[in-house]
This record gives structure tokens, sequence and C-alpha cells, in this order.
């Protein structure tokens, strides 16, 4: 049952984004993030100030697998710092993550589901000669179920904006 409450939700979560982002001037972005998470990263503007970002991520291994997924609203700050070319703004925002794992053995087949809480804050640079940003952000992180534990994600990554 976890499994397809967790497919309804990605699914939800990925066709909000992109309808959001579709009506708005500066486009839907696709690319990646490394570190904490890894995998496919997605941001969609909402005006010039605000956005809505995420990432899916997957791990598959013999014992154990993983989905993760965080969604996040971000207010940008405009001219917040100043480059010869492009755009390097600062962001923060609020947003939450899911986390489904399942791991087994021939002792055990457990299965475990953690929602938390993220508070984004990072920087965007946006080049002028091409559709592309690259970022980085600080997550702290709170989850609020399973166990109350409190920590930090983090990554780098980048962007190519549809037209």
């Amino acid at each position: 049952m976890k499994k397809y409450i967790c497919l309804i939700l990605v699914l939800l979560s990925i066709f909000g984004i992109q309808n959001i982002a579709h009506a708005q001037s500066d486009g839907i972005g696709i690319g990646a993030i490394i570190n904490a998470p890894t995998g496919l990263s997605i941001k969609g503007w909402i005006n010039e100030t605000q956005a809505i970002d995420g990432a899916l991520t997957f791990h598959v291994g013999d014992n154990f697998s993983e989905v993760y997924m965080h969604s996040d609203y971000l207010f940008h700050v405009t001219n917040s710092l100043d480059v010869q070319s492009g755009a390097l703004r600062f962001y923060y925002g609020g947003g939450v993550r899911f986390i489904w794992s399942h791991f087994s053995n021939r002792f055990t087949n457990q299965d475990d589901f953690q929602i938390g809480a993220r508070g984004p804050i990072g920087l965007d640079y946006g080049l002028d000669s091409a559709n592309i940003d690259i970022f980085m952000e600080l997550a702290p992180t709170l989850n609020v179920q399973e166990d109350l534990y409190f920590g930090f994600e983090g990554g780098l990554g980048f962007r190519y904006f549809l037209d």
C-alpha cells in the first residue's frame, strides 16, 4: 500500500510543478543534483522571485531500495549579488521531503517511510548566454515521522530551462 501512495505522491508533485511552470514566462528547468540527494532536479518559476523546485532519486541494490523526493517553495532575492554577467541570486524557502526504503536479508524484511520538513538556503547562478542555471544549497531537515531527527542535506546542481 505504501508503494502505491508513494507513486501517487511522486506523480502529483511532478505534474503539479510542470503545470505551474508552463504558465510562467521563465519556464521549467530539468537537470541534476549531486551529494544529498543525488538525482533528478526540477524547477518551475511562478514569477520573477518565487519558484517551486524538487528532486527525485532512486537507489536499488541487492538488499536495499530507496526512493527519495523533496519539493520546496523558494523565494529569490533579486539583485542580491552583483556579477558582471548573468544573475546570481540568493534564495531561501521551505518544503517537505519523503523517503521510502525497503531493506531485506535472510533475517528481516523491513519497510520504512519518513516525512520531514526542509528549510533550503542557497545560491543560484543563471547564465546569460544559455538557458542553464547552476545552484548550490544547504537544507536543514527535521524528520517528523518514525524518529524525530534533525540533520542537513545539501548539493550542487544544474538545470537546463526549456523554452
